[in-house]
């Protein structure tokens, strides 16, 4: 477990590294549910073992293909980033979702919503902030850098769009 948990936050700090430089990018074009059904399904780079057993499921129309020019392991890597966070730092009975929608201006809107416990509003102020480790009784001893979120706000950015948070105590949170 330490092994895999060094893994990530080397990892987390190498995504750091290149996005907020000039990172080089591979755009293609795919269908963004089909990332999404692979990424719930499947056991590559550990994401299997952030999610296993949690309740995750995908709202919106699921025939719709919802296809994405991007670089599509940036987009895994964001999606498995904000899935484990609202995995981790919830009770194991909470609900996640995850939605996927072709805006009116042809573009793309992800949202991750759980129906946990909330974010403080002093905590949300913090968030993406590299090295912000501001925990809670879900993440006993398996407290991070703070920097997945941070490295998934910027991959976003880089990618042109701009992520949104909003939370109410005891409501559950939803990143956008």
């Amino acid at each position: 477990a330490s092994g895999k948990h060094l893994h990530d936050l080397v990892d987390s700090v190498l995504t750091i590294a290149d996005e907020t430089g000039k990172p080089e990018t591979a755009p293609q074009t795919f269908n963004l549910r089909v990332l999404i059904d692979d990424l719930l399904s499947s056991s590559r780079d550990g994401e299997k073992d952030k999610l296993k057993g949690r309740n995750i499921s995908k709202t919106g129309k699921d025939k719709e293909a919802i296809l994405m020019v991007a670089d599509q392991d940036s987009v895994r890597s964001m999606l498995s980033n904000l899935l484990a966070n609202a995995v981790q730092h919830n009770p194991p009975n909470c609900k996640v979702r995850i939605s996927v929608r072709q805006t009116r201006n042809r573009g793309i809107s992800i949202s991750v919503i759980d129906d946990g416990v909330g974010i403080d509003a002093e905590i949300v102020r913090k968030l993406g902030e590299p090295f912000n480790t501001t925990g809670d009784a879900f993440l006993a001893g398996n407290r991070g850098l703070g920097l997945g979120l941070h490295a998934t706000k910027k991959m976003i950015e880089n990618h042109g769009g701009r992520i949104v948070i909003t939370t109410a105590k005891d409501s559950g949170t939803t990143v956008r």
